[in-house]
Protein backbone atom coordinates (compact mmCIF):
# COMPACT_ATOMS: atom_id res chain seq x y z
CA UNK A 1 0.00 0.00 0.00
CA UNK A 2 3.01 2.23 0.83
CA UNK A 3 3.97 2.22 -2.68
CA UNK A 4 0.58 2.92 -4.58
CA UNK A 5 0.52 5.90 -2.05
CA UNK A 6 3.72 6.90 -3.20
CA UNK A 7 2.74 6.48 -6.74
CA UNK A 8 -0.49 8.62 -6.55
CA UNK A 9 2.29 11.47 -4.81
CA UNK A 10 4.50 11.11 -7.31
CA UNK A 11 1.71 11.13 -10.26
CA UNK A 12 0.94 14.62 -9.75
CA UNK A 13 4.24 15.90 -9.55
CA UNK A 14 4.95 14.26 -12.94
CA UNK A 15 1.34 15.72 -13.96
CA UNK A 16 2.44 19.15 -12.97
CA UNK A 17 6.40 19.06 -14.00
CA UNK A 18 5.77 17.74 -17.28
CA UNK A 19 1.78 18.94 -18.49
CA UNK A 20 0.32 15.45 -18.56
CA UNK A 21 -3.48 15.13 -18.73
CA UNK A 22 -4.77 12.65 -16.64
CA UNK A 23 -3.63 9.32 -17.17
CA UNK A 24 -5.33 7.27 -19.68
CA UNK A 25 -7.27 3.88 -18.28
CA UNK A 26 -3.94 1.84 -19.33
CA UNK A 27 -1.19 3.90 -17.38
CA UNK A 28 -2.10 2.39 -13.77
CA UNK A 29 -2.78 -1.07 -14.88
CA UNK A 30 0.56 -1.04 -16.97
CA UNK A 31 2.46 0.55 -13.99
CA UNK A 32 1.02 -2.56 -11.95
CA UNK A 33 2.35 -4.76 -14.30
CA UNK A 34 6.21 -3.90 -14.42
CA UNK A 35 5.84 -4.44 -10.27
CA UNK A 36 3.93 -8.00 -10.37
CA UNK A 37 6.51 -8.91 -13.29
CA UNK A 38 9.73 -6.72 -12.79
CA UNK A 39 9.35 -5.43 -9.13
CA UNK A 40 9.68 -1.54 -10.83
CA UNK A 41 7.99 0.34 -8.07
CA UNK A 42 5.31 3.31 -8.94
CA UNK A 43 7.89 5.81 -8.72
CA UNK A 44 10.36 4.48 -10.69
CA UNK A 45 8.05 3.93 -13.61
CA UNK A 46 6.82 7.86 -13.49
CA UNK A 47 10.43 8.93 -12.85
CA UNK A 48 11.43 7.11 -15.90
CA UNK A 49 8.70 7.39 -18.05
CA UNK A 50 7.80 4.00 -18.44
CA UNK A 51 4.47 5.14 -20.35
CA UNK A 52 6.45 6.43 -22.98
CA UNK A 53 8.84 3.79 -23.54
CA UNK A 54 8.98 0.08 -24.89
CA UNK A 55 9.87 -2.82 -23.10
CA UNK A 56 13.21 -3.02 -24.31
CA UNK A 57 14.22 0.17 -23.28
CA UNK A 58 12.31 0.10 -19.88
CA UNK A 59 14.99 -3.50 -19.22
CA UNK A 60 17.90 -0.88 -20.04
CA UNK A 61 17.28 1.02 -16.49
CA UNK A 62 18.82 -0.52 -13.56
CA UNK A 63 15.33 -0.93 -12.40
CA UNK A 64 12.82 -3.11 -9.90
CA UNK A 65 14.14 -6.16 -8.27
CA UNK A 66 17.28 -6.87 -10.66
CA UNK A 67 19.16 -4.36 -9.13
CA UNK A 68 18.28 -4.76 -5.33
CA UNK A 69 18.98 -8.54 -6.26
CA UNK A 70 22.35 -7.33 -7.71
CA UNK A 71 23.21 -4.94 -4.32
CA UNK A 72 22.10 -7.89 -2.04
CA UNK A 73 24.83 -10.45 -3.80
CA UNK A 74 27.61 -7.96 -3.34
CA UNK A 75 26.97 -6.79 -0.41
CA UNK A 76 26.23 -10.20 2.41
CA UNK A 77 23.96 -9.67 4.98
CA UNK A 78 26.65 -10.34 7.52
CA UNK A 79 28.43 -7.19 6.49
CA UNK A 80 25.61 -4.69 5.48
CA UNK A 81 25.24 -3.33 9.30
CA UNK A 82 28.39 -1.68 8.28
CA UNK A 83 26.65 0.59 5.97
CA UNK A 84 22.94 0.16 7.58
CA UNK A 85 23.72 1.42 11.04
CA UNK A 86 25.26 5.00 11.89
CA UNK A 87 26.93 4.06 14.98
CA UNK A 88 28.81 0.83 12.99
CA UNK A 89 29.21 2.76 10.12
CA UNK A 90 31.10 5.40 11.91
CA UNK A 91 33.30 3.32 14.09
CA UNK A 92 34.35 1.03 10.88
CA UNK A 93 35.28 3.77 9.18
CA UNK A 94 36.56 6.52 12.03
CA UNK A 95 39.76 7.36 9.74
CA UNK A 96 37.53 8.41 7.09
CA UNK A 97 34.97 10.80 8.52
CA UNK A 98 36.74 13.39 10.20
CA UNK A 99 34.68 14.70 12.68
CA UNK A 100 32.91 14.25 16.21
CA UNK A 101 30.08 11.73 16.58
CA UNK A 102 28.12 10.29 19.40
CA UNK A 103 25.36 7.66 19.47
CA UNK A 104 22.67 7.95 21.74
CA UNK A 105 22.25 4.29 22.89
CA UNK A 106 25.83 3.58 23.22
CA UNK A 107 26.54 6.78 25.48
CA UNK A 108 25.54 7.83 29.35
CA UNK A 109 24.95 11.58 30.14
CA UNK A 110 28.21 12.98 30.99
CA UNK A 111 29.19 11.81 27.51
CA UNK A 112 26.57 14.15 26.08
CA UNK A 113 27.97 16.47 27.97
CA UNK A 114 31.23 16.68 27.33
CA UNK A 115 29.86 16.56 23.29
CA UNK A 116 27.66 19.54 23.51
CA UNK A 117 30.11 21.43 25.55
CA UNK A 118 32.72 21.28 22.54
CA UNK A 119 29.61 21.27 20.13
CA UNK A 120 26.93 23.13 21.74
CA UNK A 121 25.08 23.40 18.01
CA UNK A 122 25.11 20.10 16.28
CA UNK A 123 23.59 17.93 13.90
CA UNK A 124 21.17 15.23 15.11
CA UNK A 125 19.17 12.11 12.29
CA UNK A 126 17.94 8.71 13.62
CA UNK A 127 20.52 5.93 13.45
CA UNK A 128 18.12 3.63 11.06
CA UNK A 129 16.51 5.98 8.77
CA UNK A 130 17.89 7.28 5.35
CA UNK A 131 17.16 10.34 2.77
CA UNK A 132 17.27 13.19 5.35
CA UNK A 133 14.16 12.15 7.12
CA UNK A 134 14.43 12.85 10.55
CA UNK A 135 17.35 15.08 10.53
CA UNK A 136 18.12 18.36 12.20
CA UNK A 137 20.16 21.01 13.55
CA UNK A 138 19.99 21.12 17.61
CA UNK A 139 21.36 23.40 20.16
CA UNK A 140 22.15 22.57 23.89
CA UNK A 141 23.38 23.78 26.91
CA UNK A 142 24.12 21.84 30.10
CA UNK A 143 21.21 22.75 31.91
CA UNK A 144 18.70 21.52 29.09
CA UNK A 145 21.22 18.13 28.58
CA UNK A 146 19.33 15.60 30.92
CA UNK A 147 15.90 15.96 28.91
CA UNK A 148 17.50 16.07 25.69
CA UNK A 149 19.70 12.95 25.79
CA UNK A 150 16.17 11.38 26.91
CA UNK A 151 14.72 12.50 24.32
CA UNK A 152 17.42 11.31 21.75
CA UNK A 153 17.59 8.07 23.24
CA UNK A 154 14.09 7.12 22.76
CA UNK A 155 14.23 7.90 19.27
CA UNK A 156 17.56 6.02 18.84
CA UNK A 157 19.23 9.36 17.60
CA UNK A 158 23.18 9.91 16.54
CA UNK A 159 24.77 12.99 16.79
CA UNK A 160 27.49 14.75 15.06
CA UNK A 161 29.70 17.40 14.69
CA UNK A 162 28.39 19.86 11.71
CA UNK A 163 31.09 19.58 8.49
CA UNK A 164 32.33 22.86 7.79
CA UNK A 165 32.11 22.68 4.18
CA UNK A 166 34.85 24.30 1.48
CA UNK A 167 34.36 27.35 0.36
CA UNK A 168 33.24 26.47 -3.19
CA UNK A 169 30.52 23.91 -1.81
CA UNK A 170 29.18 26.52 0.72
CA UNK A 171 28.92 28.97 -1.96
CA UNK A 172 25.66 27.05 -3.44
CA UNK A 173 24.12 26.96 -0.21
CA UNK A 174 25.44 27.41 3.21
CA UNK A 175 22.62 25.86 5.00
CA UNK A 176 23.45 22.18 4.21
CA UNK A 177 26.37 20.09 3.17
CA UNK A 178 26.52 19.61 -0.30
CA UNK A 179 27.73 16.46 -0.96
CA UNK A 180 28.55 13.84 -3.63
CA UNK A 181 27.75 10.61 -4.63
CA UNK A 182 30.02 8.08 -6.24
CA UNK A 183 29.90 4.11 -6.58
CA UNK A 184 33.15 1.71 -5.73
CA UNK A 185 33.47 -1.87 -6.74
CA UNK A 186 35.95 -4.30 -5.47
CA UNK A 187 36.26 -6.82 -8.11
CA UNK A 188 37.63 -10.27 -8.24
CA UNK A 189 41.09 -9.16 -8.19
CA UNK A 190 40.95 -7.53 -4.99
CA UNK A 191 41.50 -3.65 -7.53
CA UNK A 192 38.96 -1.19 -6.68
CA UNK A 193 36.76 0.29 -9.51
CA UNK A 194 35.40 3.77 -9.36
CA UNK A 195 32.10 3.07 -11.39
CA UNK A 196 31.19 6.23 -14.07
CA UNK A 197 28.04 6.70 -12.21
CA UNK A 198 27.98 9.92 -10.07
CA UNK A 199 26.64 12.83 -8.60
CA UNK A 200 25.97 15.78 -6.93
CA UNK A 201 23.61 17.32 -4.93
CA UNK A 202 22.97 21.06 -3.88
CA UNK A 203 21.16 22.09 -0.68
CA UNK A 204 18.62 24.79 -1.04
CA UNK A 205 18.20 28.26 1.20
CA UNK A 206 17.95 27.67 4.48
CA UNK A 207 17.32 23.80 4.19
CA UNK A 208 19.52 21.83 6.08
CA UNK A 209 20.15 18.94 4.37
CA UNK A 210 20.67 18.76 0.35
CA UNK A 211 18.65 15.23 0.26
CA UNK A 212 16.28 15.92 -3.58
CA UNK A 213 13.05 14.12 -1.43
CA UNK A 214 12.79 15.23 1.88
CA UNK A 215 14.60 18.83 1.32
CA UNK A 216 13.86 19.91 -1.84
CA UNK A 217 17.74 19.43 -2.77
CA UNK A 218 18.86 19.72 -7.00
CA UNK A 219 20.66 16.53 -7.55
CA UNK A 220 22.76 16.52 -10.78
CA UNK A 221 24.77 13.61 -12.77
CA UNK A 222 29.26 13.91 -12.67
CA UNK A 223 31.68 12.73 -14.97
CA UNK A 224 33.75 10.50 -12.62
CA UNK A 225 36.28 10.57 -15.46
CA UNK A 226 37.24 14.45 -15.07
CA UNK A 227 35.51 15.45 -12.06
CA UNK A 228 32.84 17.97 -12.87
CA UNK A 229 29.39 18.35 -13.02
CA UNK A 230 27.91 16.76 -16.74
CA UNK A 231 24.33 17.82 -16.54
CA UNK A 232 21.54 20.84 -15.47
CA UNK A 233 20.27 20.24 -11.98
CA UNK A 234 16.99 18.30 -11.28
CA UNK A 235 14.64 18.91 -8.37
CA UNK A 236 11.87 16.15 -7.29
CA UNK A 237 9.30 18.09 -9.58
CA UNK A 238 11.23 17.61 -12.83
CA UNK A 239 12.21 21.09 -12.95
CA UNK A 240 15.67 21.36 -14.43
CA UNK A 241 18.70 24.14 -13.66
CA UNK A 242 21.94 25.45 -15.22
CA UNK A 243 22.37 27.97 -12.58
CA UNK A 244 21.47 27.08 -8.65
CA UNK A 245 18.18 29.11 -8.24
CA UNK A 246 19.25 30.90 -4.71
CA UNK A 247 22.86 31.67 -5.27
CA UNK A 248 22.79 31.95 -8.91
CA UNK A 249 25.90 30.06 -9.60
CA UNK A 250 26.64 27.53 -12.69
CA UNK A 251 26.00 24.22 -11.95
CA UNK A 252 26.83 22.57 -15.46
CA UNK A 253 30.83 22.32 -15.51
CA UNK A 254 31.42 22.83 -11.73
CA UNK A 255 34.46 21.73 -11.03
CA UNK A 256 34.79 19.08 -8.49
CA UNK A 257 36.85 20.29 -5.67
CA UNK A 258 39.70 17.87 -4.31
CA UNK A 259 39.28 15.56 -7.20
CA UNK A 260 42.29 13.82 -6.66
CA UNK A 261 41.88 13.23 -3.43
CA UNK A 262 38.90 12.20 -3.67
CA UNK A 263 39.71 9.36 -5.97
CA UNK A 264 42.46 8.46 -3.79
CA UNK A 265 40.16 7.91 -0.66
CA UNK A 266 37.50 6.14 -2.83
CA UNK A 267 40.52 3.59 -3.51
CA UNK A 268 41.01 3.43 0.05
CA UNK A 269 37.97 3.37 1.76
CA UNK A 270 36.40 0.54 -0.36
CA UNK A 271 39.19 -2.13 1.06
CA UNK A 272 38.19 -1.51 4.28
CA UNK A 273 35.30 -3.89 4.42
CA UNK A 274 36.47 -5.44 0.82
CA UNK A 275 33.18 -8.19 1.15
CA UNK A 276 30.77 -4.88 1.01
CA UNK A 277 31.90 -4.53 -3.25
CA UNK A 278 29.67 -2.05 -4.31
CA UNK A 279 29.27 0.70 -2.29
CA UNK A 280 27.38 3.94 -2.87
CA UNK A 281 29.78 6.53 -0.75
CA UNK A 282 28.43 10.00 0.30
CA UNK A 283 30.88 12.94 0.60
CA UNK A 284 31.75 16.32 1.32
CA UNK A 285 35.00 18.15 1.14
CA UNK A 286 34.94 20.01 4.16
CA UNK A 287 37.03 24.32 5.08
CA UNK A 288 39.81 22.10 6.09
CA UNK A 289 40.52 19.91 2.52
CA UNK A 290 39.79 17.00 4.06
CA UNK A 291 37.66 14.31 1.88
CA UNK A 292 34.80 13.32 4.63
CA UNK A 293 32.67 10.39 4.15
CA UNK A 294 28.74 11.11 5.41
CA UNK A 295 27.70 7.23 5.13
CA UNK A 296 27.82 4.51 2.85
CA UNK A 297 24.78 2.92 1.11
CA UNK A 298 24.34 -0.66 0.58
CA UNK A 299 21.64 0.04 -1.69
CA UNK A 300 22.60 3.31 -3.73
CA UNK A 301 19.44 4.27 -5.48
CA UNK A 302 20.25 4.62 -9.11
CA UNK A 303 16.92 7.09 -9.81
CA UNK A 304 19.13 10.17 -9.33
CA UNK A 305 21.64 8.76 -12.14
CA UNK A 306 18.93 7.70 -14.49
CA UNK A 307 16.75 10.32 -14.15
CA UNK A 308 18.09 12.09 -17.29
CA UNK A 309 16.25 9.99 -19.77
CA UNK A 310 19.12 7.32 -19.93
CA UNK A 311 19.06 3.87 -18.41
CA UNK A 312 22.37 2.18 -17.06
CA UNK A 313 21.84 -1.53 -16.58
CA UNK A 314 24.60 -2.12 -18.75
CA UNK A 315 26.82 -0.65 -15.98
CA UNK A 316 25.85 -2.93 -12.98
CA UNK A 317 24.80 -6.07 -14.94
CA UNK A 318 28.16 -7.16 -15.60
CA UNK A 319 29.92 -6.72 -11.96
CA UNK A 320 28.17 -9.95 -10.43
CA UNK A 321 29.74 -12.22 -12.54
CA UNK A 322 33.37 -10.13 -12.76
CA UNK A 323 33.18 -10.40 -8.76
CA UNK A 324 33.36 -14.13 -9.21
CA UNK A 325 35.57 -14.23 -12.03
CA UNK A 326 38.92 -16.24 -10.34
CA UNK A 327 41.99 -14.61 -9.21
Amino acid sequence: MREWYQLFLHEWQIKKAKGLSYPKAWLLPDCALEQLFYGVSPVEYFTYEFYRKGLKKRRAYAAGRKIWRLYDALNPDEYAHFLNNKADFCKKYTAYIHRDTLFSERADLEQFKAFIRKHPRFFAKPYHRSGGIGADIMECGEDEAPELFETLQKKHYQIEEIVKQCEELAAFNASSVNTLRFLTFVNAQGGVEILSLAGMRFGREGMIADNVTSHHGIGCNVDARRGCVCTQGMDSEGNLYSIHPDSGLPIVNFAIPEWEKIRAALEEIALVEPHLRLVGWDIAVNAAREVVFIEGNRRPDPIAFQCYGVGYWDVFKGLKTRHKEKK
